[in-house]
């Protein structure tokens, strides 16, 4: 008997965290899993704490790998979500257009404060 090993070595020259925010329903896992798996994907549970994904992309002959976290968007889940800011990169703000209420209520905040003042 033998076994055959696969090794997966990161060849990636620079490593990044980045978010997806914004309210509940307005698609942020939807665009996570056509980033990363190029498929649509048209239905979604919501998500609980946060889901992440990971994938490897060129930048002017450099290999940058982006670790990109789908956070909660329900109001109850925000006070674990914001934790999750800390060390970010960098953030996609995904909301409805034809809301108001969504845009007025963007975890933005939380990003601004956690990002430039926490660290």
């Amino acid at each position: 008997n033998f076994g055959i090993f696969f090794f997966v070595f990161d060849s990636s020259d620079f490593l990044f965290k980045f978010l997806v925010i914004g309210n509940a329903g307005t698609g942020k896992s939807c665009l996570l899993h056509q980033f990363i798996e190029k498929k649509f994907k048209d239905d979604s549970n919501h998500t609980i704490g946060v889901e992440f994904g990971s994938k490897i992309i060129n930048v002017g002959g450099k290999y940058v790998k982006l670790q990109i976290w789908d956070t909660a968007g329900q109001e109850r889940f925000r006070s674990v979500t914001r934790s999750y800011y800390r060390g970010a990169a960098g953030a996609l703000l995904v909301y409805d257009i034809t809301s108001w209420t969504h845009m007025s209520v963007l975890p933005l905040e939380g990003f601004i404060c956690d990002h430039h003042y926490n660290d």
